[in-house]
């Protein structure tokens, strides 16, 4: 092997212009892509001086991560609609830097995916001036996720890197796993599972109900269940049913609640544009054992807008403005905002949760209710559901719109769960 350099002729072993005895290079490199450059330059020291060499110098290439799901995805869209894609991922991004952790963690470590980015891949270290390359780190299978990362804390600590979309590719999914913008801990009409034993001074004990969900439809964005980014479409609904246990469980009233959230995230920002359908009914056994009740037909058709922005891994401010198109006792406008604390870390233990939420209605004369949860919650492993346990606190106008303007003042023993 001849190597021109200097305008002199050299072979490895023995130098005919000098007499100097050159090291041959290594062969191949670990991991990385060798390329031999015919013009060599200069060779590193460990004296960090730069001597005039005719050895060759050979080019070290970094092998780019990729998630193959993601990748192989993309690969089937035309070129136009996924640079177009890309171009909404990246511009967001700019405008929102991630926010990092203080906390040290292994970067390739993703604890809340489904699957890591990438199986028993081998991703090198930043290269050396030459050929020598660190000793590489090799991710784990779905099986370890967590292993590298610490967890099941018993006050649920949250000890892992914020950014868990890092290395995780925008893809198309149908039903998608997770939530892009969750439901309000302690908003009492959100649709999700829920049933909520409380005693209020003058009605005495009741039994409120609410059997529904949200879950999501499509998403273009990452498949963190946990905490996801991208763009999204749910779909929710649910009935709130009340039962009268002073009296032999009548239905006293039931709400019905339907809705479609578009909702986008990036880093620790969330948004969610929403139509939501929400009506009154006045329960018939009630209606028998009150023949002078008369029901009235709250009904509220609207648009909600709504910001949330994660203050830490696990604390949640948010705020949201409803407007009415189509009204019926109801009046146009609401309002509602609070702050859930819910750690993200997985445990088997557990962890505890607290949550506060206001909202208020025009009908009302801006007045509503003030509702504070705490207690005791469950997070499966790698998926987006959330279990709790505790207790509640309700003071204001009543959660049951037929009953919209009666005061309430009550605390009681629920149990939530969230898809």
């Amino acid at each position: 092997m001849l190597i021109i350099a200097l305008g002199t002729t050299t072979t490895f072993g023995q130098s005919r212009a000098s007499g100097t005895t050159l090291k041959a290079p290594p062969k191949t490199l670990p991991v990385a892509i060798a390329k031999p450059i015919a013009t060599p330059p200069a060779v590193a020291t460990p004296s960090a001086t730069v001597p005039t060499t005719t050895a060759p110098y050979t080019k070290v290439e970094p092998i780019v991560p990729r998630s193959s799901l993601g990748a192989a995805t993309n690969a089937r869209l035309p070129n136009t609609v996924r640079e177009n894609l890309d171009a909404a991922r990246e511009i967001p991004r700019r405008l929102f830097a991630p926010a990092a952790s203080s906390r040290v963690q292994p970067p390739q470590v993703d604890p809340f995916s489904k699957g890591r980015p990438l199986i028993s891949e081998t991703v090198p270290a930043t290269p050396p001036i030459l050929t020598t390359t660190p000793a590489p780190i090799t991710l784990g299978t779905d099986d370890d996720v967590f292993i590298e990362a610490p967890h099941d804390g018993y006050f649920g600590d949250s000890r892992f890197p914020y950014d868990p979309n890092a290395y995780l590719d925008w893809t198309p999914q149908f039903l998608p796993a997770g939530l892009i913008y969750r439901s309000y801990l302690a908003g009492v009409k959100e649709s999700r599972m829920a049933t909520v034993f409380e005693h209020d001074k003058r009605a005495g004990w009741m039994w409120d109900i609410t059997l529904g969900g949200r879950v999501g439809l499509f998403r273009y964005g990452s498949t963190n269940p946990i905490r996801p980014e991208g763009f999204e479409v749910d779909v929710e609904g649910s009935a709130q049913p009340r039962l009268d246990l002073e009296n032999n469980e009548d239905l006293q009233s039931v709400d019905f609640r339907a809705g479609l959230p578009i909702t986008y995230g990036i880093g620790r920002w969330a948004t969610k544009a929403a139509f939501y359908h929400i009506s009154a009914h006045a329960g018939d056994e009630y209606m028998v054992s009150h023949p002078t009740f008369q029901r009235i037909n709250y009904v509220r058709d609207e648009f909600v807008l709504g910001q949330s922005y994660y203050i830490t891994d696990d604390l949640r401010l948010y705020a949201e403005a409803g407007w009415a198109f189509n009204a019926d006792v109801a009046k146009p406008w609401e309002f509602q905002f609070g702050a859930d604390y819910s750690p993200l870390a997985p445990s088997k233990r557990g962890s505890p949760f607290a949550a506060i939420n206001g909202y208020i209605r025009q009908e009302q004369n801006y007045s509503g209710n003030l509702v504070v949860q705490a207690g005791w919650q469950w997070r499966p492993w790698n998926e987006g559901k959330l279990l709790r346990v505790g207790l509640q606190y309700y003071n204001g106008k009543s959660n049951q719109f037929e009953f919209y303007n009666v005061n309430e003042n009550k605390v009681g023993l629920g149990i939530w769960y969230d898809f």
